[in-house]
């Protein structure tokens, strides 16, 4: 079960390149900007003229805890991650960012990859330098342990480093923070920082040179964190999720990662560098290790010295990684084709035999034509991925290869409307009596924001279950409810009725014609999926919430600030009676609140 609070995320501000290292002035002008937008990560770039390394800072800042800042050497999600820290100080922050800049970088390692960041000696003598000024707290400590050579080198470059902020104008300062920037803010309008760099080396060995990328064991150098508090947190837009997974286990690091993306949540717990369980909302252990590592967008934390007694993840993270380097040029390789889960997936040989279609897709990647069959027979070109994924659910891990190899054997297209098939007309169809429809769902739904109300639910429900008797027809039930948290108070408060109105048209427009949106007791909604068992509503709850994140639901409300509380119960997979499928749901949706999970399901609070 997911714990990761913030359940949507927002791509980062980019405040532009800077034509040398940031002054002090420039931090000020990033620290202004984070804390105009709170909750976000707001970024600057640049490049050191001397070696020609370009590196990327991050800060976010949060209420109650102090700013989180990450620096990454490189370009886009291709970056290595050089340090983090939670810290209010803003020279030291200062004081670090110069040190890495000024570190040496021979032939032989252009990149600087190979030198151990910021040595404890250097490290020290920025603690003495600021605590003599009081710009630090005494009971700040540095946990590194570097060579002494190492160690020698970097107090000179610290040395150098002191002169850069003693002389601001060196480093592209000229007093107003705002004229290094080479991005115009006057209006301080931000456009998403994209990523378009290339997939890294996934099936190289850890080596030791990779170990030293972290301060010492531990990321809470120089910051005192409070309970819950992550140790370690940043943007995927700036690192893949795989440099992430190996810059904790290269450095031994015990706790919990946590993963919030526009595919979902999902969580990844260490304990000395070694995975021991992984999560997502639709499987677990290795397969959702590979789950995660295909995930291109959203935010990560690490939380340190949380630990979990399962034991679900039974590869080592080289191998892990290594098998997943595939999935991640896979998944690159389908989004580039356009698919989206609304893409509809369209057959463009129908009329192969299952001889003939397993002869072509066994030139690509190794599946099991069993499963791939069933997929195809899945396809009636009338069905968006996700609606064929609720048919047929299967993990990301598992449906990424499979489309990868369609796509690649030119056996299906995709298209943003659907393929309409029409037979010869032998009769006269008899009109159906629209208006006389539209009267009656009128007649039983809110006028405020058109959802069918409360009453209304208990008939179909009734109804769904005398089909499920008679048939034996499988049907599942989701209660929510939405809010959106407060930036500065962090309270959840309900949505406004024009903005449930909004978002009861989106929900409509995506759902199936047999789904149903209602209101349930108090402020909360129910919806009525025929057809579809537990894992197939979980999949459609997670398509909610992505379509009410983005674009936002009104100006006031970004898509981090909503709050989503899925409960999902299905008929037969969990009860066998609509009484008890409604006590399933409320439950499953009440532990979702408590929680701060976005989508919990009934069966795994019995696992």
């Amino acid at each position: 079960m997911f714990q990761f609070k913030r359940q949507a995320t927002l791509a980062n501000i980019n405040l532009g390149n800077l034509s040398a290292p940031p002054a002090f002035g420039d931090m000020q002008f990033l620290m202004e900007q984070a804390l105009k937008f709170r909750g976000r990560f707001v970024e600057i770039s640049w490049t050191v003229p001397k070696t020609g390394l370009p590196f990327t800072l991050t800060a976010k800042v949060l209420p109650a805890q102090p700013p989180s800042w990450m620096l990454y050497r490189g370009n886009g999600a291709n970056s290595q991650l050089i340090w983090g820290h939670n810290s209010s100080d803003l020279t030291l922050m200062h004081n670090l960012v110069l040190l890495e800049c000024e570190k040496p970088c021979g032939p032989d390692d252009p990149t600087g990859a190979g030198h151990n960041t910021i040595s404890a000696e250097a490290a020290n003598r920025v603690l003495e330098n600021n605590a003599a000024t009081g710009s630090i707290q005494s009971h700040a400590a540095a946990s590194i342990q570097l060579s002494a050579a190492q160690a020698q080198a970097q107090a000179q470059a610290q040395a150098q480093a002191q002169g850069a902020v003693n002389a601001p104008a060196s480093s592209g300062y000229t007093g107003e923070p705002k004229s290094t920037w080479l991005l115009a803010l006057q209006n301080r309008e931000f456009s998403p920082a994209a990523s378009q760099a290339a997939a890294p080396e996934l099936d190289a060995p850890l080596q030791s040179a990779e170990c030293s990328q972290a301060i010492g064991s531990g990321m809470e150098f120089l910051s005192t964190l409070l309970p819950g508090q992550s140790m370690l947190e940043g943007s995927l837009s700036n690192i893949t999720v795989s440099n992430v997974l190996r810059y904790i286990g290269s450095n031994a690091l015990t706790g919990r990662l946590a993963v919030q993306g526009m595919v979902g949540s999902a969580e990844v717990f260490f304990r000395a560098g070694c995975i021991e369980h992984a999560a997502t909302l639709d499987t677990k252990g290795d397969s959702a290790v590979y789950d995660v590592i295909t995930c291109q967008d959203g935010e990560f934390k690490f939380y340190a010295d949380e630990e979990t007694p399962q034991k679900t993840v039974v590869a080592d993270i080289a191998t892990l990684l290594r098998n997943g380097g595939g999935l991640i040029e896979q998944s690159r390789f389908i989004e580039a084709a356009g698919l989206t889960p609304v893409s509809y997936l369209l057959k463009k040989r129908p009329d192969l035999s299952r001889v003939e279609f397993e002869a072509i897709v066994a030139r690509g990647i190794a599946i099991d034509p069993a499963l791939q069959w069933k997929f195809w027979e899945s396809i009636d070109n009338r069905s968006t991925l996700a609606e064929v994924l609720r048919f047929r659910p299967m993990v990301r891990a598992e449906w990424t290869p499979l489309l990868f190899n369609l796509l690649k054997s030119d056996l299906i297209a995709l298209a943003s409307e659907p393929q309409t098939l029409r037979g010869r007309m032998l009769i006269e169809p008899v009109p159906v009596d629209q208006v006389g429809v539209d009267m009656l769902l009128k007649t039983i739904s809110n006028p405020e924001d058109g959802i069918l109300r409360f009453a209304a639910f208990h008939f179909f429900l009734q109804q769904e279950f005398f089909r499920y008797e008679r048939s034996g027809g499988k049907f599942a039930i989701m209660i929510f409810s939405l809010g959106n948290r407060q930036r500065l108070s962090e309270n959840v408060q309900l949505l406004p009725g024009e903005v449930i109105a909004e978002a009861a048209m989106r929900i409509n427009s995506k759902k199936r014609k047999l789904d149903m949106l209602f209101h349930f007791e108090g402020s909360d909604y129910a919806m009525l999926l025929p057809e579809t068992d537990t894992a197939g509503a979980a999949v459609f709850a997670n398509r909610i919430c992505q379509i009410l994140v983005k674009p936002p639901l009104c100006p006031a409300i970004e898509g981090d600030e909503l709050v989503f509380s899925f409960g999902i119960a299905s008929i037969p997979d969990d009860v066998r009676d609509p009484g008890t499928l409604l006590a399933a749901a409320k439950v499953a949706k009440g532990r979702a609140k408590m929680t701060g999970v976005p989508i919990v399901l009934y069966a795994s609070l019995s696992e």
